[in-house]
């Protein structure tokens, strides 16, 4: 079952899989620990990484090196999409 969730994220990028952006998007230490993460997504906007995989969609702030507070789905995620609706200025996310 798919949850959609409109005007949420004004994302620059669009992913169906594994994507990274044209520069590094990762810590200094290089690694950000997840539990039983599935897909991955950044905002070149807001500078976050939002990482599918669980009944909570986190988000991980790279400036600051921490994570947001997460949004709670309700239910388990395998990954996503994101894309820009071409009608208007708001931005699907995708979770399936």
């Amino acid at each position: 079952m798919k949850k959609h969730f409109w005007g949420l994220l004004p994302l620059a990028i669009a992913t169906s899989g594994l994507s990274f952006a044209a520069h590094a998007a990762l810590p200094q230490s290089g690694f950000i620990s997840a539990a039983s993460r599935a897909d991955i997504a950044y905002d070149t906007i807001h500078d976050v990484l939002y990482i599918s995989g669980s009944n909570s969609l986190l988000r991980y702030d790279l400036p600051s090196q921490s994570f947001l507070a997460p949004i709670a789905l309700g239910g388990t995620t395998f990954g996503m999409d994101i894309y820009r609706h071409v009608y208007t200025r708001w931005f699907q996310l995708e979770l399936f």
